[in-house]
């Protein structure tokens, strides 16, 4: 870290924490995630203790295969990892063994904060950051990644107001069939909160329509994705109309509703071809896109607060 001014604290992590600081020599501003290598490889938090699933070395692992393969404008880039000994006092006097990851900083922070201090997003916009959001999956997808964490809270935005997706500590495999129901719940597909093995990929598609669901209503679609939320419960009975019904929202517009439904698949039972399942709607996207594009060129973008 001698290369490295911190500048102050941005946010606590599962394994430790992130810094903003500035390089010694070339005066660039990066976030840097410090892991405490005794608690990722225990995976327990830093906090308290508990079990989590994120696993360290994947994240590293696909952060660099996304440098390796020219990086994409739509994921937070790593910039530099290395490890170091962090000396430390009092009753927990010792030498800790710690993982720095150097990432551009994203000043607008998460998604989610600007979601919130605006409450919902005109349609333009929204579908501007799914755009977004969803070519950063495409690009993983294709890469034989899935990210199984996809949220409003891992998702940045630059000084531009561009979405980076961020945070691979539970990524996995993109074709194997996987078991471990991990991600947050608010997000997190049916399949995968049942339990039993899912395909990661089209997990991720869940987890992105829940992020629509959220930017033009400005509410999360479901507690959880199970029979006794009443949100699900409307959804599996009547679709997204009564999904809306029971949110008593605004109906948003057909492309909107489109693109809802084909994120919001309903799997009963899972798929047994997980490979067969890749979800694939860029080209339909693209499309809406493009009719949509002149709309967002007239919204404002909101920022959160510093």
């Amino acid at each position: 870290m001698e290369n490295y001014i911190v500048l102050r604290p941005l946010a606590d992590a599962i394994y430790g924490r992130i810094l903003l600081c500035r390089h010694v020599s070339t005066s660039a501003v990066v976030a840097i995630k410090l892991i405490d290598m005794a608690h990722a490889t225990a995976h327990t938090t830093v906090a308290d203790g508990h079990t989590v699933d994120e696993n360290v070395v994947n994240e590293l692992a696909v952060n660099l295969a996304v440098r390796d393969a020219g990086g994409h404008d739509h994921i937070c880039p790593l910039q530099a990892h290395f490890y170091f000994d962090q000396v430390l006092e009092g009753n927990d006097a010792g030498t800790r063994t710690m993982l720095a990851l150097v990432f551009a900083y994203c000043p607008q922070k998460e998604l989610l904060a600007t979601l919130s201090a605006a409450t919902r997003f005109a349609e333009a916009l929204a579908l501007r950051y799914l755009t977004e959001i969803n070519a950063a999956l495409t690009f993983l997808h294709t890469r034989h990644f899935a990210h199984r964490d996809v949220s409003l809270e891992n998702v940045l935005l630059t000084a531009s107001g561009a979405c980076q997706l961020c945070d691979f500590g539970l990524a996995t495999a993109a074709a194997t069939p996987a078991a471990e129901p991990v991600g947050k719940l608010l997000y997190m597909a049916p399949e995968v909160r049942r339990g039993g093995t899912y395909a990661p990929m089209q997990a991720d598609m869940w987890s992105l329509g829940v992020a629509l669901f959220t930017m033009v209503v400005g509410r999360y679609p479901f507690n959880e994705a199970v029979a006794t939320d009443g949100f699900y419960a409307a959804y599996r009975r009547g679709g997204l109309a009564s999904l809306l019904h029971a949110h008593n929202a605004h109906v948003p517009s057909s492309d909107v509703q489109h693109i809802l439904r084909h994120l919001l698949q309903l799997l009963v039972p899972p798929p047994t071809n997980h490979a067969a399942k890749k979800p694939s709607f860029s080209s339909r996207l693209k499309s809406t896109w493009r009719r949509w594009r002149p709309w967002a060129r007239r919204v404002s973008v909101p920022t959160s607060a510093a």
